[in-house]
């Protein structure tokens, strides 16, 4: 049986030695990095598999962060608007008190024309209400995102018209509306007089008032087309009739009243009716439209208190307002459902993206992060091997033959 050395060399042990030593020193060295800044993935090189699925999350993360941001500030604009709205039923309630107040017979001309100056106090209120904007100077009901003036007074016989865009923006899985839709909410109150709103112009001198509306051929295109029309007395029974739809307006030849009856639209003005309470005065003029705003019916009502010579004589005007007030509530309060509707759908998106926040930042966590006990238990166990490692090699550096020989 024959035994075989191999013959190795004092610098080759040496040079081995250091080699492991050094090794073991950059080992230590990483783990100290890793443990220092508490992460597995220093850099791509460490794990490239693990650092792009960090990358990803991290990416993913940062878009859910701005999201966020601009749902915050949708969530801000519909708070507000909801704000705004709840203020605006209030008004139309001190509104309406203040009708009731004026019907009341014991009335004279004096109070009247208090109540009056509240009436209109209140509904330049609204009107400011109505054309609220957000902190960028956004309307806040100004529909489809139109930067104009939602509502506005182009002359003093106009009344308040709607200049926003109509309609209602719709949201998606991670946004909501910046504004709500202020012709459905002001300006498309659906009248009681029929299927139409009349309101007598501020300037009328005469004390008629308008109290009831009808359509006499339901199935008429001037009445499904929706024309509005402007009625002009030239005497206390005569008048003509402008449609306003038209373009040019055109306007019929002279009408005369059957009693209390007003005929209007349609081949020979016969299509639909009003009827007034009290006696027209020359040049006294009402509007007729498919569809009233909040505005029209109150301005509607001011002008027949302000007429009125006592509380007796105003009841009429009172009366017809009232309905139409209560559905133009209605409208403000169906829009400030759709805003608190809106503000449950921001807080289930706000839920799901906080959620979503958490997950994407447990996928980087286990693609990069460092598990610390194991982080270190492995500097631990490095620590020994190095130091095992420079205590043997300070051993066999001292036991070379010419150390032993001499």
């Amino acid at each position: 049986m024959s035994n075989f050395f191999a013959r190795v060399g004092s610098a080759d042990a040496y040079a081995s030695a250091i080699n492991n030593i050094g090794g073991r020193q950059s080992r230590l060295t990483q783990l100290q990095s890793n443990l220092t800044a508490g992460k597995r993935v220093l850099k791509p090189s460490d794990d490239p598999t693990a650092a792009a699925q960090a990358e990803r999350a991290i990416t993913r993360s940062a878009q859910v962060t701005i999201q966020q941001r601009a749902l915050s500030l949708q969530k801000d604009n519909m708070s507000h608007a909801e704000t705004v709205l709840g203020q605006a039923s209030d008004a139309i309630q001190s509104f309406r008190e203040l009708l009731v107040q004026a019907g009341n017979g014991a009335n004279t001309a004096s109070d009247l024309g208090t109540i009056t100056s509240q009436l209109t106090t209140l509904r330049n209120q609204l009107l400011t209400y109505a054309n609220t904007t957000d902190a960028n100077g956004q309307a806040l009901f100004g529909g489809l995102g139109s930067t104009n003036t939602p509502f506005i007074e182009p002359n003093a016989t106009a009344g308040v018209v709607f200049a926003g865009l109509g309609g209602q923006t719709n949201g998606t899985a991670l946004t909501i509306p910046n504004t709500i839709d202020g012709q459905a909410a002001f300006a498309n109150v659906t009248p009681t007089t029929g299927a139409f709103a009349i309101s007598a112009q501020s300037g009328n001198t005469g004390t008629a008032t308008a109290s009831a509306g009808t359509i006499l051929v339901p199935t008429s295109p001037n009445v499904l087309a929706g024309n509005s029309y402007q009625i002009n007395f030239t005497s206390g029974t005569t008048y003509t009739v402008t449609n306003l739809s038209a373009s040019p307006p055109t306007t019929s030849g002279s009408l005369t009243m059957s009693g209390s009856t007003v005929t209007f639209g349609g081949a020979g003005n016969a299509d639909q009716q009003m009827t007034l309470t009290g006696t027209p005065a020359a040049g006294d003029s009402f509007t007729v439209k498919p569809k009233a705003s909040i505005f029209d019916v109150m301005d509607s009502a001011i002008a027949g208190i302000k007429n009125a010579s006592s509380g007796t004589s105003a009841q009429a005007s009172v009366s017809g307002s009232l309905a139409s007030l209560d559905n133009a509530y209605v409208a403000v309060q169906a829009a400030r459902g759709l805003a608190g509707d809106y503000l449950n759908q921001a807080d289930v998106i706000d839920s799901n993206q906080q959620t979503k926040a958490v997950q994407l930042e447990g996928d980087r966590s286990r693609a990069e992060d460092l598990d610390m006990l194991q982080g270190i238990s492995d500097f631990q166990n490095q620590t020994t091997g190095y130091q095992a490692a420079l205590k043997s090699y300070a051993q066999i550096q001292s036991m070379s033959l010419f150390d032993f020989l001499k």
